[in-house]
């Protein structure tokens, strides 16, 4: 079954230290493009995640935000920095004796000077989130899997629905095709008798023009590669994988067949036949557009 190329797909995990969620979305594409935004932490991991994605979906544009939550005080640590509190410290002796004043300094006085005591924050490496991040990240494909394989079984209905509706016009077709010598030659027949010539041409002449006329009006290939076209048509919405591209060059090829019949026939029925054909075409091509 064909899946859509659109979707939506999130999960989440929150372990001891840490909380993961991950928002996968995804909308059509030519070809498989990536869009991943990862704390800078994480960055070395992108490469990893871009394989995870590759292994689900072929084809589409995807965007997917990581947000990483670290839990607990443990991630957060204090630091003195030692040589900015010295000089700092003798700085303030250095004034002291200038102005000959005491020096009174303690420690809580000097952590008021800036930059002295830093608080930062502890993260994980790559290498301790990546069997969160991987975990999180298979599950919001799945979950975007899910979407996207269910917004394709809807345009396979449709295509399915159109596809039915051109295999009854092209038997139609065919079977009006079938007929066109003996009409040729009965309105031929009949226009000879109207200019009250019946008597003057042959029945071998009358049986050239006739076989002109149906040679150059003949449609029987394109009416049998309309068939052909259906029938693989219906063999990429039978399949699973991507099928949208090839989808796509059957309609093209199908279109042109049904676009060749139109120009060749001067049959009315055909005609009609075919503008509604082309029609029908048409908007599979824009619902195969959507599909992976």
């Amino acid at each position: 079954m064909p899946r859509s190329m659109t979707g939506y797909g999130r999960a989440a995990v929150t372990g001891a230290d840490l909380a993961v969620q991950v928002e996968v979305r995804a909308v059509n594409g030519r070809s498989l493009e990536m869009n991943i935004r990862l704390p800078r932490q994480l960055w070395p991991l992108e490469g990893q995640v871009r394989q995870l994605v590759r292994e689900q979906v072929f084809r589409g544009h995807i965007d997917i935000f990581v947000d990483i939550q670290w839990l607990g005080e443990q991630n957060r640590v204090i630091e003195v920095d030692k040589g900015l509190a010295m000089a700092y410290h003798k700085a303030l002796r250095e004034m002291a004796q200038i102005l000959d004043i005491p020096v009174n300094v303690g420690a809580f006085a000097l952590s008021r000077f800036p930059e002295i005591i830093k608080v930062r924050e502890v993260v994980a490496g790559p290498e301790t989130v990546w069997p969160y991040l991987a975990t999180v990240v298979k599950e919001a494909l799945t979950e975007l899997t899910k979407a996207r394989e269910a917004e394709g079984a809807r345009l396979a209905a449709d295509l399915w629905v159109r596809a039915e509706a051109l295999a009854e016009m092209q038997a139609g077709v065919a079977a009006v095709a079938g007929r066109i010598p003996a009409e040729v030659r009965e309105r031929l027949e009949r226009r000879l008798a109207d200019l009250g010539a019946a008597g003057l041409v042959d029945a071998q002449r009358l049986a050239a023009e006739v076989l002109l006329y149906s040679e150059r009006s003949d449609i029987t290939e394109e009416v049998v590669r309309w068939k052909s076209h259906l029938s693989r048509v219906g063999e990429c919405l039978e399949r699973q994988g991507p099928t949208g591209k090839e989808l796509d060059f059957l309609l093209q090829e199908l279109y042109r067949e049904v676009n060749t019949i139109g120009a060749k026939s001067g049959n009315l029925e055909i005609s009609r036949q075919v503008i509604e054909a082309k029609g029908e075409i048409e908007k599979m091509r824009e619902q195969v557009q959507n599909l992976e």
